[in-house]
């Protein structure tokens, strides 16, 4: 199981979920839920694959620049940067 933690981003968890859906077989489609996305059948899905596809979708909604991708192990958090004060 491959979990996507998208936190704030909540509000466009269906529409990253058929962006990122699109790459994979039928056999992987994500499951939504909350502000999680969940791959239950992984034998598709690696984690190196997604991290591509989730910075692409960030890409193409111009928020490259607002989050990251932090992976760890089967999980994937979208975290949004904050940009830290200047001494």
């Amino acid at each position: 199981m491959v979990k996507i933690v998208i936190g704030k981003l909540k509000d466009k968890a269906q529409e990253l979920a058929e962006f990122v859906g699109k790459r994979f077989p039928d056999s992987a489609k994500p499951t939504v839920s909350g502000a999680e996305i969940v791959f239950e059948n992984d034998e598709w899905v690696k984690t190196r694959d997604l991290k591509t596809y989730l910075k692409r979708f960030l890409h193409n909604q111009k928020m490259r620049d607002r989050f990251r991708v932090k992976v760890t192990k089967d999980t994937l958090e979208l975290v949004e940067i904050t940009e830290q004060a200047e001494e």
